[in-house]
């Protein structure tokens, strides 16, 4: 925005009374808001004045109603003053600024001085193009009637070789020289106020001018008075043109709309001008006409950049920028012509093969290019002829009721246009079953790996297929959920669909599918309240560290906590070389916090993991392992507190060596995200129940270890107890990266941890060395657009797409999209709740369901690459065997 204050200055009639001076004079500056410019573009405006005898001294303005003023007094006379204004807003950012020199005091008169206050950041692409008037020294504000005033202006162009020309008006009175910076003026003998104006313009017609009164029998009076002008820029808020796609010599108009929010009804002055070689016509005026005159140099559009230039005649500049295209004549380009097409026959059944064979001619004889397509059955490879193609196409074994088996064949031509020959059949064989009757079995492992399988009841859940359709959108076929775990989907089409149980979608072509999960612990548990709490007393430690850890569980309920000191109730906490551990947790903050029952078959182990180091193959590393543990029936009561009483005994040592390629897992940090940081490397060896399935949450660990990002390719050899020597030991390595992700107009940004690695059982997981097995999913794209960055405009139901990993192959991918609002401190946030959604598939890109993204919100998703021992993704999607591996990267943040 743009706008006019004017400082003004004048004795204060209010003021006390003083004794006259011979060397001195007071004044009271007033700065008054006009038009354009509100309370909340100028809070604040300073005064400094210096000089000869003028000690420099600040004055700030203070503000009443719409003006700004402050009492000045006692100006010592002399000449070389100099006085300079600037003008701030709330957060004392300076706006505008201007100041006057050599100003001459004299002792009991006033002297008036205007100064012009320019923008110090004019908008982008602003720049000077008319006249200034840079200072104006009046040497009295008012004179007796037939007196004189001597005025003295100083003026600026920045378009050097510009002459400007003066111009002295008044509403009364005579000039000396009235078209010189310099002259005087002569009052009239009357009374009252008189209006002198100094008018600047320069050759080209931009002028600017300013305006002051000089009171007529005015007091004899002395100090200063100082007025100033803010200017803000004028705007280029429409340019328009047509033809913006011309050949040389074919003429174009222009028309380009100019504001100056200083005045409404200023009158702008337009200049034209153009990147390429041409002619124009009335390029002074607000609608021109270009004619370019030869090709540019860039063939590419749009090569030629018009430009207009809007001046106040205050020294601001607004520019607008249009780009248009000049080429070569436009050639027409007809559609490619099928000129014959063929099919052996009309009739089949399952199995039956079909010969297809299309010509087709291209008007304006370019090669043209042939595609074949078939929704159902297979298509041979395609053989091409002089001027056509053929395919041989096999029907499915059956048939959807509700589809009709068709073919379709295209010509492209160079320039991508498209013909089109559909070929249809009439269909013999049966109709394919339409239902899906599929099932959500867990199957949960207690003490001893016994095995049970509950159905999850699904009564309450949104069950539903969707099909997507050629057209971007989705055919809905809703289903039901029993109690009993089971769904059914009536009418669901034979091939790919989307299966969606509440917030989860399942891309599959199962009719039959099983989206049950393993699980560790009993189903019938209950969970423990806030008053439940558990009395340990345990002897026998190993002499404790700082940095040891205490790991609680029990594989009938999966029972699980690692470190205690977070669930500390009460009791002495441990102290270096304690052996001896007796205190009160509360047992409700445990993972899986379950009530356990010896008589269900619920054991409880608690195990220590000690501090230890490793410098057998480089400088010192610490990691933690199994050395002592106790193990024994637990019962559990709900409110309660229950006692466990032992003695820890020491494990058997183990050793184990490995070779870790850290460097080749952060090699990977692109391939996470653009701006992605590693943050560190975590292994681990965990004992679980059963080593043939995989997909465990929580395991107990028989050592941690985290190395620091930047660690070497080395070998590692550990020392560690197993308290579980009936479970299966595996591995486990990943890579951790933070990835910062900014929502549209937060300040702050959301930190997020992605990781890359893999899980394995023993000895398999350190037989070669250990490194990626799996990398992240390429190249993200959203709606067809890089999706690494922000994005809007994705629309509701966008395609997300990615590349298969460089390294290992994943079985199938998970999406989890997750929504961000921007919080009251400025900080991107994330939706409390987890993922609005989960999708997974076995292929490289899905289309979001429908319901899924809202209008006016703000997502991201992270893509997992997963690969499994399971090779039955399309009917057990969430069964998994080791090896495992996962790895993940994230888009940006994204609006529909």
């Amino acid at each position: 925005m743009s706008a006019v204050l004017t400082l003004a200055a004048c004795q204060d009639a209010t003021a006390p009374a003083q004794p006259p001076s011979e060397d001195v004079g007071a004044a009271r500056l007033v700065v008054a808001v006009h038009q354009g410019v509100t309370a909340s573009d100028v809070q604040r405006v300073d005064l400094t004045v210096d000089g000869p005898g003028q000690p420099e001294l600040t004055v700030q303005l203070g503000q009443d109603g719409s003006v700004w003023t402050v009492l000045m007094s006692q100006l010592p006379a002399g000449t070389g003053r100099r006085f300079r204004a600037f003008a701030y807003d709330a957060s004392a950012r300076l706006l505008y600024r201007g100041e006057a020199a050599d100003v001459t005091i004299t002792a009991n008169q006033t002297v008036q001085v205007n100064i012009l206050l320019q923008q110090v950041d004019p908008p982008p692409d602003f720049e000077n193009a008319g006249p200034v008037i840079t200072s104006l020294v009046v040497s009295r504000s008012s004179v007796e009637r037939g007196g004189f005033v001597d005025m003295r202006a100083t003026a600026a162009d920045p378009n050097p070789g510009d002459v400007l020309t003066y111009a002295w008006t008044a509403t009364a009175g005579t000039f000396s020289t009235p078209s010189a910076l310099s002259s005087r003026w002569t009052a009239p003998m009357v009374e009252g106020s008189q209006t002198v104006t100094l008018t600047v313009a320069d050759p080209l017609g931009a002028s600017t001018a300013v305006s002051f009164p000089i009171l007529v029998e005015g007091e004899d009076t002395g100090g200063a008075v100082v007025s100033g002008q803010f200017n803000s820029w004028p705007q280029v808020v429409s340019l328009t043109g047509f033809p913006t796609q011309v050949v040389p010599h074919q003429s174009l108009g222009v028309s380009a709309q100019g504001l100056d929010s200083d005045d409404a009804a200023a009158n702008l002055h337009y200049a034209w001008t153009a990147s390429c070689a041409g002619t124009w016509t009335d390029e002074g005026t607000a609608n021109a006409r270009f004619t370019p005159t030869a090709l540019p140099a860039q063939s590419t559009c749009a090569n030629c950049q018009l430009t207009v230039r809007v001046t106040d005649g205050r020294g601001g500049e607004g520019l607008g920028h249009l780009g248009i295209c000049v080429g070569a004549p436009v050639s027409p380009n007809a559609l490619p012509r099928i000129t014959d097409a063929s099919q052996s026959t009309t009739t089949v059944g399952p199995g039956s093969t079909v010969h297809f064979s299309v010509r087709a001619m291209d008007p304006e004889g370019t090669a043209l290019g042939f595609a074949w397509e078939a929704p159902v059955g297979t298509l041979g490879t395609p053989v091409s002829t002089a001027d056509g193609s053929e395919v041989t196409w096999t029907a499915p074994a059956c048939l959807d009721a509700q589809v009709t088996p068709v073919v379709r064949a295209w010509a492209t031509d160079a320039e991508g246009l498209e013909a089109l020959r559909s070929f249809s059949f009439t269909w013999t064989g049966p109709a394919c079953a339409t239902m899906v009757q599929g099932v959500v079995n867990n199957r949960y492992f207690t003490t001893g790996n016994a095995s049970v399988t509950r159905g999850q009841d699904l009564s309450g859940v949104w069950v539903e297929a969707m099909v997507e359709q050629g057209d971007g959108t989705f055919l809905l076929h809703p289903g039901t959920g029993a109690a009993d775990g089971t769904f059914t989907v009536a009418g669901v089409p034979q091939g790919d669909y989307t299966l969606r149980l509440g917030n989860t979608y399942v891309v599959t072509s199962s009719r039959a599918p099983n989206l049950g999960s393993d699980i560790q612990g009993r189903p019938d548990v209950v969970a423990a309240n806030t008053s439940t709490f558990l009395s340990v007393d345990l002897q026998g430690l190993a002499s404790w560290q700082g940095s040891d850890l205490m790991e609680i569980y029990s594989p009938g309920t999966a029972l699980y906590a690692a470190g205690t000191n977070g669930l500390v109730q009460s009791g002495t906490p441990l102290a270096a070389g304690a052996q001896r551990w007796t205190q009160t947790l509360r047992y409700s903050g445990m993972e899986n916090a379950v009530l356990v029952d010896a008589s269900a078959g619920d054991p409880v182990t608690f195990h220590q993991l000690s501090a230890k180091t490793d410098s057998s193959y480089g400088a010192p590393i610490t990691y933690n392992a199994a050395t002592r543990a106790f193990t024994a029936p637990l019962v559990v009561t709900q409110g309660g507190t229950a006692s466990f009483t032992g003695t820890m005994t020491a494990l058997q040592d183990q050793s184990l060596t490995l070779d870790l390629r850290s460097p080749v897992f952060e090699a990977l940090r692109t391939e996470v995200h653009p701006t992605a940081t590693v943050v560190r490397h975590d292994l681990y060896f965990i004992a679980v129940p059963d080593g043939t399935r995989a997909g465990y949450a929580l395991a107990p660990d028989l050592l941690t270890c985290s190395l620091p990002a930047g660690s070497p390719n080395r070998f590692y050899s550990f020392v560690y107890g197993n308290p579980y020597p009936s479970f299966t030991q595996a591995g486990m390595v990943q890579t951790n990266f933070n990835v910062a992700l900014m929502a549209p107009g937060a300040t702050q940004a959301l930190t997020l941890r992605l990781s890359v690695g893999f899980n394995d059982v023993m000895p398999a997981f350190a037989v070669n060395a250990v490194a990626p097995r799996l990398s992240p999913p390429r190249g993200a794209t959203l709606a067809g657009q890089a999706a690494s960055g922000n994005l809007t405009g994705v629309g509701l139901m966008p395609r997300l797409s990615w590349g298969a990993p460089t390294v290992g192959t994943a079985t199938h991918y998970g999406v989890y999209l997750y929504e961000v609002f921007v919080n009251a401190q400025g900080r991107t946030s994330q939706v409390a709740g987890g993922p609005v959604a989960k999708l997974y598939t076995a292929g490289t890109s899905l289309r979001l369901p429908p319901g899924i993204l809202g209008s006016g919100k703000s997502y991201f998703a992270i893509i997992e690459a997963r690969s499994s021992g399971n090779a039955d993704f399309q009917g057990q999607p969430f069964r998994s065997t080791y090896p495992e591996a996962k790895a993940m990267t994230v888009t940006g943040v994204f609006t529909p």
